[in-house]
């Protein structure tokens, strides 16, 4: 090696020091630093400067056509560390301080990266402003990025694509979409979806949104607001919370509940053990009577054969429209909604011929006039099926709205009829009326 000090050039000294003036050129040589000669800087390839400590070129600054390598990258020698101490390859320390004068600073940080400033003309599969390739493997607990104490903030979307394990504290304000496992505790707002999104443990103060919620132990307190979906609770209990709807439940509520419930649209107050939902009350042709004007026969009781039972019946003709009449005051756990009904008839005859069954309503409150029009008259198709005498049962109707703006403890009187003039109605013999069933909706266990 050629020794630097032949080549230096307009050299004083002053004070046992040597000073250097102006340009001076090592062309590629080693400036050794220590006593043993294994820690140095050269630059003995072009517009690179390599660093060496311990006999490797640790730190190395300049562009190079190596993969994974920086305008500078550091890569000491092996090093055998202090077993008592925390030890890593790069660490930014803070024993003297950073001074701020008086003013205000936005931003104050140890380390600080902007992003690479890239012009790709060819083609960048991933980019980033910071990258870590993986996490070791060697300790009892291993972490790609560990944050041991403080706050962090993502000011951006924040995406996983592992798993996150662990306990999440405080609010969650967005979109999660995956499983969570573990307990969720405080307010979460937005959207969860899953193949199979079960809670199974944690505190809820509030769930405002859910498309389907299945629970496997009790769901206590807190409130169930309008916007949920279905709620399964299997053989479990909601006990001791509240559950609001903006107006009513769409669908039926099945099973027995236990509490009080209220709303300003279908009020039910006071609730007991109880169902609540689709109920039906029989009627027979012995609580009716053939109207005065138009009326159906009257009721007549046939035999079937001896030790048999007998049939009431109202008979209705084949070619005119006759009618026949009968009251219902509903209990007050009523709705006040729309009714169906079914009806139960027989045929003297043995073809398969239609009937066309009809049935409206009115209600009358009380000191209402009687003398009210009927609703809108609701049909319902059924035909004979080959046998004399035969039990014959339509199938449900289409809701029926009764007339007279139904409220609780209203009588609501019904009409019944042969429908003689819809086309589906061809039996020539007369219909024989066992009976119907009405349905109806309740809001309450009771009627209390």
């Amino acid at each position: 090696m050629t020794d630097i000090e032949t080549e230096i050039t307009n050299s004083i000294d002053k004070d046992g020091q040597t000073v250097w003036t102006g340009t001076q050129d090592s062309n590629g040589n080693k400036i050794i630093l220590d006593v043993d000669g294994d820690s140095s800087i050269t630059a003995d390839t072009d517009d690179v400067i390599d660093i060496e400590v311990k006999a490797v070129d640790a730190v190395k600054i300049g562009w190079q056509s190596v993969a994974n390598t920086g305008f500078i990258s550091i890569d000491p020698a092996a090093f055998t560390a202090d077993a008592t101490e925390n030890t890593h390859r790069l660490a930014m320390l803070n024993s003297n301080a950073i001074t701020i004068p008086t003013g205000t600073t936005a931003l104050v940080s140890a380390v600080y990266l902007t992003e690479p400033n890239i012009t790709a003309t060819g083609t960048v599969t991933t980019a980033a402003t910071m990258y870590i390739a993986g996490a070791p493997s060697e300790g009892a607990t291993n972490w790609a990025l560990w944050v041991d104490s403080g706050d962090v903030q993502f000011d951006g979307a924040l995406t996983v694509s592992g798993t996150i394990t662990g306990n999440l504290t405080g609010n969650v304000t967005g979109n999660v979409t995956g499983n969570v496992t573990g307990n969720v505790t405080g307010n979460v707002t937005g959207n969860a979806s899953g193949t199979a999104a079960t809670v199974t443990g944690g505190t809820q103060a509030s769930i405002t949104s859910a498309a389907n919620l299945v629970t496997v132990g009790a769901l206590d307190s807190g409130s169930i607001t309008s916007g949920f979906g279905a709620v399964d609770v299997g053989s479990s209990a909601i006990d001791g919370g509240v559950i609001t709807a903006a107006t009513n439940f769409a669908g039926p509520l099945t099973g027995n509940v236990t509490g009080n419930a209220s709303g300003s649209s279908g009020t039910c107050t006071g609730l007991a053990s109880g169902n609540i939902g689709k109920s039906t009350i029989f009627v027979p042709v012995a609580a009716m009577l053939p109207t005065v004007s138009n009326g159906c026969a009257a009721i007549a009781q046939a035999a079937t054969g001896a030790g048999q039972p007998d049939m009431n019946v109202l008979d209705f003709d084949g070619t005119s429209a006759e009618y026949a009449q009968f009251q219902v005051a509903f209990p007050k756990s009523w709705n006040e909604g729309t009714v169906a009904f079914q009806a139960f008839w027989t045929s003297t005859a043995t073809d398969t011929d239609g009937v066309a069954w009809s049935l409206q309503g009115v209600a009358v409150s009380n000191d209402g006039t009687i003398g009210a029009t009927y609703g809108t008259a609701v049909v319902v198709i059924d035909n004979n099926i080959s046998a004399a005498n035969d039990m014959l049962v339509t199938g449900e109707s289409g809701a029926i709205t009764i007339a007279g703006t139904p409220a609780a403890e209203d009588m609501c009187y019904f009409r019944i009829f042969r429908a003689v003039s819809n086309g589906s109605d061809t039996m020539a013999e007369d219909a024989r009326l066992i009976g119907i069933k009405l349905f109806f909706t309740t809001d309450a266990g009771n009627d209390a």
